[in-house]
């Protein structure tokens, strides 16, 4: 019971882990999305 108790913690720990990254780089190409159609318009009206 013990073992298995382990076992169910630690595959929640591993869940979280997989879900904080995944937001971690969610944020990340939310963050780079704006400057990057900023730059493609910028880019569009000059030309």
């Amino acid at each position: 019971m013990i073992t298995t108790t382990i076992v169910h913690l630690s595959s929640i720990e591993l869940e979280g882990r997989s879900h904080a990254s995944a937001a971690r780089n969610s944020a990340a190409t939310q963050e780079h999305q704006p400057r990057n159609v900023l730059a493609a318009t910028r880019t569009h009206s000059s030309s």
